[in-house]
């Protein structure tokens, strides 16, 4: 986290033109991660802040949601924008098939790259790594780097954006959660003035009529493999179509597998743009689906969340999942 995080305090103070990007179907943590270096350089117009797809209408709430670029709705001006930079700082994803359709991009820019991310690394194509897959979330590690370089530059915003990406990506402390250098950042947030009730109540309790129907919808879908205590679920385009979908409407349903006693994996797979896209969830001690992404569907992630997105159809991705637990 070191050099890391002198590195950025030495470009922090440039002009140099710098961009923060992460992940396609951005989560809380990686929204988070984005917007508390938006905030602590919100007067310094030579940073940019992508991400390949929409924020998720249910963190629009946070402060200064609306300086990220959009890059699914300008993808020239996101390319221009990393083919330009200085230097790339990516969050929360640890290769560049994770920015999807920015990827050619990203591997075409000549910028010194830097990453801070607690997934495990599969790529070495970075100039400056900070890689602690120990930590609850990016989030938590953007909060280490900036206590680090300006300490003095906490206000109650940063706090919020830290407090929510932690507490998004951790499922309010119910997952990712056994360190107490986490405990400790949400404490030192709180201090700060952030209300904790009400960030739950908007990441919880803030999603329209239609997903609630969705979520319904599923339920009612879930397949279970009994011999193999395994959940899974499909969602087609039509399907999704049928309920109004947004970007945000699945976050966390694939986490309800796990809430069936003698149930240690459950599995999403979900038409999009053509493809099939898999998450994996697996309970403490039981399954590594960061290895079965990987094995079966060239994806990762962690020990007990983890996805793909593939070139096939959701049955073919069905079939193959189902070889993959037999062989468990």
């Amino acid at each position: 986290m070191i050099d890391v995080a002198a590195k950025l305090k030495d470009i922090f103070q440039t002009d140099s033109n710098i961009v923060f990007c992460s992940h396609a179907l951005p989560d809380g943590d990686a929204v988070s991660s984005l917007l508390a270096f938006a905030l602590l350089l919100k007067d310094k117009p030579n940073c940019s802040f992508i991400l390949p797809d929409m924020c998720p209408e249910y963190l629009s709430w946070l402060p200064m949601s609306d300086v990220l670029i959009n890059a699914s709705a300008d993808l020239d001006a996101a390319n221009s924008l990393i083919l330009s930079a200085d230097f790339i700082v990516a969050v929360d994803f640890n290769a560049y098939k994770r920015v999807s359709f920015l990827q050619n991009a990203l591997s075409n820019s000549t910028a010194v790259k830097i990453v801070i991310d607690h997934h495990p690394l599969v790529s070495d194509l970075w100039d400056f790594v900070y890689s602690d897959t120990t930590a609850s979330s990016a989030t938590e590690m953007v909060y280490k780097v900036l206590s680090a370089i300006a300490p003095s530059s906490f206000d109650k915003d940063i706090a919020t954006v830290i407090y929510t990406g932690i507490i998004a990506d951790t499922g309010s402390l119910s997952y990712s959660c056994n360190n107490p250098d986490t405990y400790s950042a949400i404490a030192e947030m709180l201090r700060f003035g952030v209300d904790g009730n009400e960030v739950h109540n908007l990441l919880y309790n803030n999603f329209p009529f239609e997903r609630t129907k969705l979520l319904g919808y599923v339920l009612n879908k879930l397949v279970l493999i009994k011999d193999k205590k395994t959940t899974y679920y499909t969602l087609s385009k039509a399907e999704l179509d049928m309920f109004g979908y947004n970007d945000g409407f699945l976050e966390g349903i694939v986490n309800y597998a796990l809430n069936i006693k003698d149930v240690n994996l459950g599995a999403a797979f979900v038409e999009r743009n053509g493809k099939t896209k898999i998450s994996f969830r697996s309970k403490q001690n039981s399954v590594d689906v960061n290895m079965l992404a990987m094995r079966y569907f060239n994806g990762g992630g962690h020990t007990n969340a983890s996805g793909a997105t593939v070139d096939l159809t959701i049955d073919e991705s069905v079939n193959l999942f189902i070889e993959a637990v037999n062989n468990l």
